[in-house]
């Protein structure tokens, strides 16, 4: 089981829309979040092989279940998962060339596909350490100016027609790359659009 709002591991009773003791007295970036399961064992290790050896077939199967889960969340809050736009968390084209993939584009179709929705590659990201290089202390911080709306104007426009957005990313550990991503989303679109979380996996660590 998992909080709706922040997709932290709870326990039965623990959470509830309002959120869980993890996040209830925290204002998060997000309307809600989704997620596949915990960062640990067989789903720790497909996860590795999408962002360090390129397997995208992997990646393919992970955003398959992602997508699942973002479907069902949207229908629980009455929302139609066809509006869903996926926006994927951005990678450099540093890291990109280094690693040979795009790991969270890759994942970003496979949920745009379970929906029927789409995909937006609304930010742009600005070369900076990589998050696990940092103690978790100075992630945010990290973060800070790392993402930029891309075509504000368009993301508007998607607004407007009564789309949702879901920012999709491989792994939420302390929660700063995607608060980060979500607040530079927001600030392209207009006033009150949804933006939804959504990570194939969540760490048992304290986020902050």
């Amino acid at each position: 089981m998992y909080c709706p709002r922040c997709a932290t591991s709870v326990g039965a009773f623990e959470a509830d829309a309002a959120g869980c003791p993890a996040c209830r007295e925290k204002r998060l970036a997000w309307n809600g979040a989704f997620r596949v399961g915990s960062y640990e064992g067989v789903l720790r290790d497909a996860v590795m092989e999408l962002k360090f050896t390129a397997w995208r077939r992997v990646g393919r199967e992970m955003g398959s279940m992602l997508g699942e889960a973002v479907a069902a969340g949207l229908r629980a809050r009455g929302v139609d998962p066809r509006l869903a736009v996926v926006v994927p968390v951005p990678t450099t084209f540093r890291r990109r060339m280094s690693r040979g993939v795009h790991h969270t584009l890759v994942l970003a179709r496979e949920v745009a596909g379970a929906c029927g929705g789409r995909v937006e590659r609304g930010l742009r990201r600005k070369h900076r350490p990589t998050q696990t290089s940092l103690p978790r202390s100075e992630r945010a911080r990290n973060m800070v100016g790392a993402f930029v709306a891309r075509g504000p104007e368009r993301l508007a426009e998607l607004a407007a027609s009564g789309r949702v957005f879901v920012v999709v990313d491989d792994v939420r550990t302390t929660g700063a790359t995607m608060t980060a991503a979500c607040r530079a989303l927001r600030s392209g679109l207009p006033r009150g659009a949804e933006v939804f979380a959504g990570v194939v996996a969540v760490t048992r660590l304290e986020w902050r």
